[in-house]
Formats: structure tokens, sequence, C-alpha cells
């Protein structure tokens, strides 16, 4: 386990579980980035044994592992009443809504995906614990609302960034980058769809996870503008501000629109 860091400022701490080496380090450093407290452990169990002799504010929990798993220590955590008062991020490389809905239901507050994007960490974070200064990336796109809530203006975000796509063919290869995009446009009429039907519903968490799964989506594939508004979405969904995520939900359209119409320019025109 790595040590703790210790801070005479008390910044919120939160705890890393993932069997992966690399893992670990990568989602520690960044939450030490991010401006908190951050310990690792390396199993299931070694979470549990920490948990019961110290204190922390959230935990980010992968899900395969050896021995006991995320979801056992989900129950764990729910079983000796811990859950409701220990947010934890579920993070994993599935790709599975079963899954990720097995995880909610459990009391997981939020799922986010391998490889993570730091600025879905740093807003996912963010919901569940106290601010302790904002992520330049964030902050940039940031002003403030009527309500004083974080809020992303889509007029001042770009419709698309190549560099997403260009960074996919780079990391993973022109072949493997060309299946994820094919994907993505299968994808993206359920994604739009999904956020638009559960907006009728009246169920505000099935609504805000819609949206933050087609942020995550487009964001990866550089439709920043439509990424914003989902973030939006989500936002004002966590908050209860019915309102301003309907607002947010009738732009979707068009962004999407726009930048469906953009990416397949891009790359049509390679």
């Amino acid at each position: 386990m790595s040590g703790v860091v210790q801070s005479t400022q008390a910044l919120p701490r939160v705890l890393v579980v993932d069997d992966n080496e690399m893992s670990r380090m990568v989602l520690e450093h960044r939450v030490k980035q991010l401006g908190y407290d951050a310990a690792s452990v390396a199993s299931g169990q070694e979470a549990l044994e920490v948990l019961q002799g110290d204190e922390f504010d959230l935990v980010l929990l992968d899900i395969i592992m050896d021995g006991m798993d995320g979801k056992q220590v989900l129950g764990w955590l729910r079983d000796e009443g811990k859950i409701e008062t220990l947010p934890v991020i579920v993070v994993s490389g599935m790709d599975d809504l079963a899954e990720r809905q097995e995880c909610l239901t459990i009391g997981a507050r939020d799922f986010l995906h391998k490889p993570v994007n730091a600025e879905d960490l740093s807003e996912a974070m963010a919901m569940w614990l106290p601010a302790v200064g904002k992520d330049d990336s964030v902050a940039s796109l940031d002003t403030s609302s009527a309500t004083g809530v974080p809020f992303v203006d889509p007029d001042n975000v770009q419709v698309f960034d190549p560099a997403a796509i260009e960074g996919l063919r780079k990391d993973f290869g022109e072949q493997v980058a060309g299946s994820f995009i094919t994907k993505f446009q299968s994808l993206a009429p359920g994604l739009f769809n999904g956020v638009t039907k559960s907006s009728k519903g009246g169920e505000i968490a099935e609504w805000r996870h819609a949206a933050h799964d087609l942020k995550g989506g487009a964001r990866t594939m550089g439709l920043m503008r439509l990424a914003a508004v989902a973030r939006n979405i989500e936002q004002a969904c966590h908050e209860n501000r019915i309102a301003d995520a309907t607002a947010s939900t009738e732009l979707l359209e068009v962004c999407a629109a726009e930048g469906m119409a953009a990416l397949k320019q891009f790359v049509s025109g390679d």
C-alpha cells in the first residue's frame, strides 16, 4: 500500500483500489494533481482493512480484481452502513451496462470507464467532494450560472476538435481508431435518444447517467460542444435543477447534428 500523504490543510482523502499497479499509479497521481490527499491499495481485502481503521472521504474502486472484487467491496460497505456516507466511484474497464447498473444498485455513486479522462475524473470527484481548486482544463470552460453552479457555455466551445481523433490514432493505430469511430457512430443515436427519453421519464438518476455516457463518448470523439451540453445536463440533474437540465437537453439535437457532421467530414476528408 502506498503511504498516505499527510496534510496540514485537512484535504479530502481519497482511497484508490486497483490490483493493476499502473492504474493505481495513474489514478493516485491524478487525484493528487487535483489537490486531494490520496492513498492506494492493491486488493479488495486490503481496502477493507484500511477502511476499518482509517477515514476517507471517497473511494475510487476497480471491479475486476483477484480475490475480493469490487462488487464485494461495495457489498461490504453497504452491509456495514458506510455506503451512504462514503461515496464510491467505480473505475473499470468493463463496458457492460448491466454490470454498471449492478454497481450503482449496490451503492456506487458513479461509474467511469478506463482509461479515465482527466476532466471526467475531476468532475465526478467534484460532485462528491469539497472543491479544493479548479483543474485548468475545466476552469477554462466554466462560467457562472444564475445559481452560482459551474456551467459550460456551449457557444464558447468548439464543435469538433480533430486532436481527439489524432490522439486515438497515435495511441491505438489507424485500424483500431477507425473501429472506435465506427462504433461511436453506430451507438450515437441511442446515446442521444437515451438522454431525451430519460428526461421525459421522471427518473432523474437515469437522466444524469444517460448524459454522463453521452459526455464520455462525445469527448473521446472530439465533439466538444456536444460534450459540454451533456456535462451541463449531468451537473443540473445532480443538483436537481430540472429546468436547467431540460433547457440543455433541448440543445442536444442541434449539437449532435453539427458534431456528427463535423466528425464525418473530418474522417472522410483524410
